[in-house]
């Protein structure tokens, strides 16, 4: 008997331990190595129906989803009553393609669990990919009120101050409802739909009036505990959306399809670092303090800020010979510096020496280069932080800002505002603007060669990176918030000298200029496209002269104010309309360009007659044009043929906007969910909004864009293979885009080729029948083949939650 409670005894706390690194693994989507540790935990305690769920996850994500499905009926037949499981069994299903089955596996789920959010709507659409229903068996599950079966609905935002969401009725989508707002099963209020919002009414159609925003009354809820949000039809049960909106604490940014991590907007930033940032670090990070040498930049600073970023590093990090300035001698007084007698002995600030403007660094001898402007507070734990990404083979790491204000005007306290989430190493960013902030921390001798130019002025990081040019794998992005300063310097005009310096007679730099009345302030980069480059734009398009001739004469109309040679194909897909077919007829006589006719029939599919096109044409550059758009953009082909021909580049795709002036797209994001994998940035947002950090304004790289106007290299697109013609109509732009990233080649978003789209008016909207089912199978496949690669978009700091709109909401902080 003491034998065996020993042996219990020690494999319970081998298990113990095996869950911990296996969530850890899970948790870094190391999905093989998640696999393996939770083989031997049930190679050990093969009856934990919750880890063979844990299980079949990992599985599904590394894409293995037949072996997940084994491991959700395991956990089935251990605990036959867990709702969870047959949901899960019915995704991994559904994804593989047997939609029947799926189907049963969620029917199962709901009756044991009836309230499962999103469980109703995923059976409505397996229904529309063929799954065959039994709706007697359904309304019993929902005690005979199909009521919630017919609802969609979604919590976007879930905070102290704001809740906020959408419901609509798909068989009335117009209808407005009558809703509870329930926390911890207390009814805190009741609303009914009525907002505006464009990305529903362009899933479903309608008006789009189906969102809702509640603010909940002074103390209604706690912010220490974690509250589980509810939004019930007013006088039933059953919830149709849920939320949660969790305890201070800190957590892994994770979300689930079920369980989204609601977390702060972005305008309540203050209580969000107080939440997250105020603990002290618990490791030791003194030691890596030894490796930097920092460079304390006082462009723009005044003397007693020196004194004061030196006597703080001296203080936090033991700096006493590793203290250099960088200025001219003029600019600072540094004798005064050096002479502040409250300092530790021994503790002196050098000042290194420039020839022509260009600081050399030979003289210093640590490993490590951390440049900070002299008003900036660094955070204990940065030193260790940036040395650890540069001692594990990066040349160049930086992190996230934020800004001091005073907090009143009698304590003399700050507070933090303002944060500055910065995206992964982006050089086309760079070059409109030093986004990655003033502080910077370089391998020695990566600097060695280019050294550090002062004219740069405040920006003196950021100019070095741009000279330097590296390879994108050699720049880390930490993301967390180290540094946190008193003021931002301008950036326009200084940047633009610098831009200017760094391309010499290649390009044009100027001060940002939004046409469309954005503000950003920033540089815009203007390259001129070769003598002897050609593209040809590609319009699919059937009837409906009504749309296409406006985009036609669009295009016309802005040929004087372009170089670059170009015609027109035309794939004609069984136009029947008699004045159609005569404008058609005629118009390769009368364009002022090259226009060809390309006739096509057989059953739509957008990707085949974009394919066929493309191997009719030899011109360099493709570009893929759909019929509802109008040209806004006066130079939009010269700067469509001008990036898409760059070396590295593969695909530039455009702003896009509705008719109302709105924005329909500023690139796509994904997140980490088949049911969130794709969102259009920017959807709905007036076009003088310039996005976080100016994203909507300025060029930046995404990991895919819409084919609705989009220019890619002919040679690239046939290495490629082209549009993948098993997506015929939904998902085709957005496949060939994530092979075009995997391929090692950019996918650029360039506001500066703005349309209107009048999205989906040539084809309808993808809200019912066969139309949905397509789009519904289209983003399954997308998930199953990119979802591992592209879930954690790269360019969407991991500090912003996975929904609502792109970078408006705050997940807990990365650990």
């Amino acid at each position: 008997m003491i034998a065996f409670r020993n042996w219990l005894r020690k494999n319970s706390a081998t298990v113990d331990d095996l869950v911990i690194r296996a969530d850890q693994a899970r948790n870094a989507r190391k999905w093989d190595d998640a696999a393996d540790l939770y083989r031997q935990i049930l190679a050990l305690a093969p009856k934990r129906a919750g880890t063979w769920i844990q299980y079949g996850h990992v599985l599904r994500e590394g894409g293995d989803s037949a072996a997940a499905i084994h491991a959700y009926a395991t956990s089935i037949a251990l605990r036959p009553n867990r709702a969870d499981a047959y949901l899960h069994m019915g995704r991994a299903l559904a994804v593989m393609g047997h939609v029947d089955e799926a189907a049963r596996n969620i029917c199962a789920a709901l009756a044991i669990d009836a309230s499962l959010p999103s469980a109703a709507s995923e059976l409505r659409e397996l229904s529309l990919l063929g799954a065959h229903l039994d709706l007697v068996h359904i309304a019993k599950i929902f005690d005979y009120d199909m009521t919630p079966f017919w609802i969609e609905a979604a919590i976007d935002q879930a905070s102290l101050g704001r809740i906020r969401g959408w419901a609509i009725d798909v068989r009335s989508v117009d209808a407005p409802l009558k809703l509870e707002i329930v926390a911890n099963g207390r009814i805190i209020g009741q609303l009914e739909t009525g907002l505006f919002r464009r990305e529903i009414q362009d899933r479903f159609g309608g008006t789009g009036r189906v969102g809702f925003e509640f603010r909940p009354p002074a103390g209604t809820l706690n912010i220490d505990v974690t509250v589980n949000i509810e939004v019930r039809l007013k006088g039933a049960a059953l919830p149709v959306a849920r939320g949660r909106m969790h305890a201070v604490q800190q957590q892994p940014n994770v979300n689930s399809e079920t369980d989204n991590q609601i977390a702060a907007p972005l305008e309540s930033y203050t209580a969000y670092h107080d939440r997250y940032y105020t603990h002290e670090p618990t490791s030791n990070f003194a030691d890596y303090a030894d490796a930097f040498a920092f460079l304390i930049n006082a462009a723009g600073c005044a003397c007693n800020e020196v004194e004061n970023s030196v006597a703080r590093l001296a203080r936090d990090f033991g700096a006493v010979d590793n203290l250099y300035l960088l200025g001219q001698p003029s600019d600072i007084d540094t004798n005064r510096v050096n002479n502040r007698g409250s300092w530790a002995a021994g503790v002196r600030l050098k000042l290194l020496n420039s020839t022509n403007g260009i600081i050399g660094i030979s003289e210093i001898l640590h490993p490590y280069v951390l440049i900070l402007p002299a008003d900036a507070v660094l955070s204990r734990d940065a030193p260790a932080r940036l040395g650890a990404a540069l001692r594990a083979g990066a040349d160049i790491a930086y992190c996230d800002e934020d800004k001091l204000v005073p907090a009143d005007g009698t304590t003399g306290q700050e507070q933090h505002v303002s944060p500055w989430f910065k995206a992964a190493f982006d050089p086309d960013l760079l070059l409109q603007t030093p986004y990655l902030g003033g502080a910077v921390a370089f391998r020695r001798e990566s600097l060695v060669e280019t050294g550090l130019d002062l004219a740069a002025g405040p920006h003196i990081g950021a100019d070095a990176i741009m000279r330097l040019q590296p390879h994108q794998n050699k720049v880390t992005h930490v993301p967390r918030v180290m540094v946190s300063r008193r003021r931002r310097p301008p950036v326009a005009n200084l940047w633009a000298e610098c831009v200017a310096r760094f391309l010499g007679d290649t390009a044009l730099v100027n001060v940002h200029k939004d046409p469309l009345g954005a503000r950003v302030d920033a540089v815009r980069i203007r390259r001129h496209p070769a003598d002897d480059v050609a593209a040809t734009i590609i319009i699919p398009t059937r009837d409906r002269l009504d749309l296409l001739k406006p985009c036609l004469e669009s295009i016309f109309a802005r040929l004087p104010y372009n170089r670059v040679s170009t015609n027109i194909l035309i794939t004609d897909h069984e136009s029947r309309d008699t004045a159609t077919l005569e404008y058609l007829e005629k118009l390769p006589e009368q364009a002022p360009i090259p226009v060809t006719i390309e006739r096509c029939t057989g059953a739509f599919n957008w990707a085949r007659m974009n394919n066929n096109a493309s191997r009719k044409t030899k011109s360099d550059v493709l570009i893929f044009l759909n019929n509802d758009t109008l040209l806004v953009t006066q130079d939009w082909l010269d700067e469509l043929v001008t990036q898409a021909t760059r070396p590295g580049i593969g695909v530039v795709g455009a702003r896009l906007l509705y008719e109302d002036d709105t924005v329909q797209h500023a690139g796509i994001v994904t997140r980490n969910g088949l049911r969130i994998f794709l969102t259009h940035e920017g959807v709905g947002n007036p076009v003088t909004d310039a996005g976080y950090l100016g994203r909507h304004s300025l060029m930046h790289r995404s990991v895919a864009v819409t084919g609705a106007a989009m220019a890619v290299r002919r040679q690239l697109f046939e290495e490629l293979g082209g549009f993948d013609e098993g997506l015929p109509v939904e998902g085709n732009d957005v496949d060939f885009c994530m092979r075009t990233s995997a391929s090692g080649h950019a996918v650029l978003y360039d506001p500066h080729v703005t349309l209107y789209h009048l999205e989906s008016k040539s084809r309808g909207f993808s809200h019912s029948g066969t139309k949905r089912a397509v789009a519904e199978a289209a983003a399954m496949t997308l998930w199953a083949r990119w979802g591992e690669q592209f879930g954690r978009d790269p360019w969407v700091n991991p500090h912003f939650a996975d929904i609502g709109q792109p970078f408006t909401l705050l997940a807990p902080a990365p650990p």
